[in-house]
């Protein structure tokens, strides 16, 4: 009994100023708990000021609920009512739904606004990513896709973007399981199957490579580079003719020097004919093609 007579004394002792002053403290916790929300940092600090000013919103309006009024009709009779009107009870009442549902929809629609500001910025970060990288600064890119990646998880075109940084920095695990990422979320990304197939290549995976670039043969069917790598392939396995075909269509589609020069060394090692020894004589007596041009496997700046 005891208990319960503190607890109505508690829930009686603040009047309409004072209810008043919590509700109006409560909602500009809600509000900082939004705007915090919306700059993306102290994530569970904002939380944790909109569930308090929630918290205190709800007392409020339990409390105008609760409260009531002892009178002492006679020594026999005591009465006890609300103290509040049936309007403002029902109010109260309605607040104990709303408000929690007004926080929670607040707290969304900022966090709503935050994420797509952010998706917003990827372009930028891509593009800032693409400019540090091509002046070299490799750190800085790093930190730029990096940033992309955490913004979208799921977006395949940073992986790449951000393994062609590290195989730049020589670091080809990490290249190689970006580009792997990237193919997984994007299996029909051709940049990605490109730049695995040149990191397979270099450890020998030749039918590996060879699948990666028959999907992006599809995707880029008169790409010179595809063609490089293709016919680099087949002179891997033996296959001069096709290999000599592949070259002979890289000349045929550009002159850059990153696809035209590896081309002509490769076709002048072919077609050379070798000392003792007739035209097109051009592997050792193992079938294993001789020593090739590695111009190709160093990092290049493309656009995906």
């Amino acid at each position: 009994m005891r208990m319960y007579q503190l607890l109505q004394q508690a829930i009686n002792w603040p009047g309409p100023r004072a209810l008043g002053v919590a509700v109006a403290f409560a909602a500009v916790l809600v509000l900082a708990a939004g705007m915090i929300a919306l700059s993306g940092r102290f994530r569970w600090f904002s939380r944790g000021l909109a569930l308090l000013g929630c918290l205190v919103i709800m007392a409020a309006c339990a409390t105008i609920r609760l409260q009531t009024i002892t009178e002492h009709q006679s020594e026999s009779i005591t009465v006890i009512r609300p103290r509040n009107t049936e309007a403002e009870r029902i109010r109260a009442g309605w607040g104990l739904v709303a408000v929690p549902a007004a926080v929670a929809a607040w707290v969304v629609v900022a966090w709503i606004a935050r994420r797509q500001w952010l998706r917003s910025q990827i372009p930028r970060r891509l593009k800032l990513g693409h400019k540090y990288q091509v002046e070299g600064d490799y750190p800085a890119a790093l930190a730029q896709y990096t940033h992309a990646i955490q913004i979208s998880p799921r977006l395949g075109e940073a992986y790449c973007a951000r393994a062609r940084v590290y195989k730049a920095m020589a670091d080809k695990e990490l290249a190689r399981a970006d580009f792997d990422r990237a193919i997984d979320l994007e299996p029909r990304h051709a940049r990605s199957r490109i730049e695995r197939a040149m990191l397979r290549i270099e450890k020998g995976e030749i039918e590996p490579a060879l699948d990666d670039l028959a999907i992006a043969f599809i995707l880029r069917a008169n790409d010179p580079e595809c063609h490089l790598l293709r016919g680099i392939c087949l002179f891997h396995k033996g296959e001069f003719d096709e290999a000599l075909a592949d070259f002979h269509r890289v000349l045929k589609l550009t002159n850059h020097s990153d696809f035209a020069d590896p081309a002509r060394a490769y076709i002048q090692q072919i077609e050379a004919p070798q000392a003792g020894g007739v035209p097109g004589s051009h592997h050792t007596g193992n079938g294993a093609p001789s020593a090739q041009p590695q111009d190709f496997l160093k990092p290049q700046d493309h656009t995906y």
